[in-house]
């Protein structure tokens, strides 16, 4: 075998690149996303998304007086690592249990999400995502998705997205039920866009319809 000493310099390189793209663009998905929250904001989060987080800690840094309300988000613990990230930020913190949702969003006047994807069918993210938005929507509370443009799916047509069930074991022990009973435990749900109010990208904020004629070109291109 020759010298591969390139291919791993070449490799080490582009992975600087794209740790540098990553970074700038949720530097400008920070600065676009400050154009939708004011001061005394209480904001609805679900779900853990680092993009998310890193929004409502610079947040934080600037001092604004926002209250946040972090749902359990799922059987999973991830409400809980959200709640630990953020309860040495400053920020008012309440952490709720999803059934809660309904009863707290006549209180929240912003939610904020993050996406594993978006795409013509709708946002998607985790579990439990869309009763939030659905919820949002009874109480007209404006829901921001936070996601580089990376995440977007350009695929036309309709798509099945896979939800990938977790372990079962969160919810409760199979041994403990009867072979009649079975276990779904998604991971991750899908929101349509129309229950989006816009998507702060490293672009700027995207209506759904702007997201639907920026996912045409991109497909045609």
């Amino acid at each position: 075998m020759g010298d591969m000493s390139w291919l791993r310099e070449f490799t080490l390189s582009m992975i600087d690149k794209l740790i540098g793209e990553s970074l700038q663009a949720l530097a400008k998905i920070i600065s676009y996303g400050r154009d939708v929250i004011t001061e005394n904001d209480r904001i609805m989060t679900h779900s853990y998304s680092s993009t998310v987080l890193a929004f409502l800690e610079e947040s934080a840094s600037r001092r604004d007086s926002i209250e946040v309300v972090v749902t359990r988000s799922g059987p999973g613990r991830t409400g809980e690592a959200i709640v630990r990230q953020l309860s040495d930020s400053g920020l008012l913190v309440t952490f709720i249990d999803d059934t809660a949702v309904g009863l707290n969003m006549p209180e929240v006047n912003k939610v904020l999400l993050g996406a594993d994807t978006v795409s013509a069918d709708g946002v998607v993210n985790g579990v439990g995502s869309y009763q939030v938005t659905v919820l949002a929507a009874r109480h007209s509370v404006p829901v921001y998705v936070l996601a580089d443009t990376l995440k977007f799916d350009t695929t036309t047509g309709h798509r099945e997205f896979d939800i990938e069930n977790r372990d079962n074991t969160e919810l409760v022990a199979p041994a403990d039920l009867t072979q009649t009973v079975s276990i779904r435990n998604p991971h991750f749900d899908i929101t349509p866009l129309e229950l989006v109010t816009g998507v702060v990208t490293e672009r700027g904020i995207m209506t759904p319809d702007a997201i639907i004629a920026f996912l045409n070109n991109q497909s045609i291109s």
